[in-house]
């Protein structure tokens, strides 16, 4: 089945194996993440609560592009779970206030003449 015969280069075993090349599945993917909200959560909130947390941190601490590096290197895995969701509960609080002083508004697409097609 797959590996059986080596085979110079990636695209001849996508071609051998009945897989060409096909861009419209990374599409169809990109769509469905951005549908279920895990791309839009991650570009709109933790992306910009990243950027707040990171420059206050840089701040405060001031340190040396090896320290955060090496800081980096050092947490687990399994703590990045609860960073993410700081950066996403302060990116929320971004958008928030956004709203709140009026830079951010929100319509509805059907509202538009031709959208919600």
């Amino acid at each position: 089945m797959f590996g059986d015969e080596k085979v110079d280069n990636h695209l001849e075993f996508w071609e051998k194996n009945g897989r060409g090349m096909d861009m419209s599945g990374i599409g169809d993917a990109i769509r469905y993440l951005y549908g279920t909200f895990i791309l839009r959560d991650l570009l709109s909130f933790v992306t910009p609560g990243a950027i707040i947390v990171g420059s206050a941190l840089l701040l405060k601490f001031d340190p040396s592009q090896d320290q955060i590096l090496n800081f980096a290197k050092s947490i687990p895995l399994i703590v990045y779970l609860p960073i993410f969701g700081i950066c996403y509960v302060v990116g929320f609080a971004i958008q928030c206030f956004g709203v709140r002083i009026g830079l951010i508004t929100f319509f509805n697409p059907v509202d538009i003449p031709g959208g919600g097609k």
